[in-house]
């Protein structure tokens, strides 16, 4: 791929975790970086979304500059029902938008950028291989401890009653496997689709949310997790090494 700059009209798409989605089947003479890799990106309202991802050596957006940034590149087939706006070629996602304060001045079609704390964060790619969906709430019941009370005793002492303990019950998130890589850390050890989170590396995932999750995922190459899932009313725990598997090459 050259290092040419082009301009290219792209949505802001808050609602996109990815850095930058790109179709090229709408660029002319697109070439796919190396490495890449197929991958399951995402559900869209037509269906699951599939097609490659990979870095391109830069983004420019007024500026500012990010550097190797992680790029999604859906196949033809899943954007051919899709409508959109003349010459748009992709996406800028919320793993750059949250790199800014931002500020939309609709009436003057205007954007405001100031740089956030999270602007320099490094780009990482879920090197899980897994991709992650909430299945909606559940009454669960935590157990907690109440205050003890203390009353003298018939020798005098002090006697300490610990018995208040009661179950609180709270609405809490289900997560499951949205899809998996082929080949990725997760499908070599043996992780599927529709399987019911637990816990990751021992923490209850019903007192997560989705962005924890997937921030575990991109934290570490080389990092162990360890997850309990339920497959059919039966727990398994799994265990992979986190994987890169498209780190930028020249």
């Amino acid at each position: 791929m050259t290092r040419e700059r082009k301009n290219s009209k792209l949505l802001i798409d808050l609602g996109n975790s990815d850095p930058i989605w790109l179709f090229p089947a709408l660029i002319k003479d697109f070439i796919y970086n190396r490495p890449n890799i197929d991958d399951y990106l995402g559900r869209g309202f037509n269906g699951d979304v599939y097609g490659k991802r990979s870095r391109i050596h830069h983004l420019y957006l007024g500026n500012f500059v990010f550097e190797k940034p992680l790029t999604a590149m859906p196949d033809e087939f899943s954007i051919q029902h899709v409508n959109m706006v003349e010459n748009r070629k992709g996406s800028i996602g919320g793993d750059i938008m949250r790199r800014f304060t931002v500020a939309f001045d609709y009436p003057n079609q205007k954007l405001y950028l100031r740089k956030s704390r999270n602007f320099n964060d490094p780009f990482h790619f879920n090197m899980s291989g897994l991709d992650f969906k909430q299945d909606g709430m559940e009454w669960t019941k935590d157990l907690i401890s109440l205050p003890s009370k203390s009353k003298g005793s018939p020798a005098g002492g002090t006697e300490v009653i610990n018995n208040n303990l009661q179950y609180n019950f709270v609405l809490k998130p289900i997560f499951s496997i949205a899809g998996v890589r082929k080949d990725s850390p997760g499908a070599k050890a043996g992780l599927q689709k529709d399987d019911r989170l637990i816990t990751i590396n021992g923490r209850k995932t019903a007192d997560m949310t989705l962005q924890k999750i997937m921030e575990l995922m991109r934290s570490e190459e080389g990092r162990t997790i360890v997850m309990l899932i339920e497959r059919k009313n039966k727990p398994l725990t799994l265990t992979f090494k986190l994987e890169d598997p498209i780190p930028y090459q020249e």
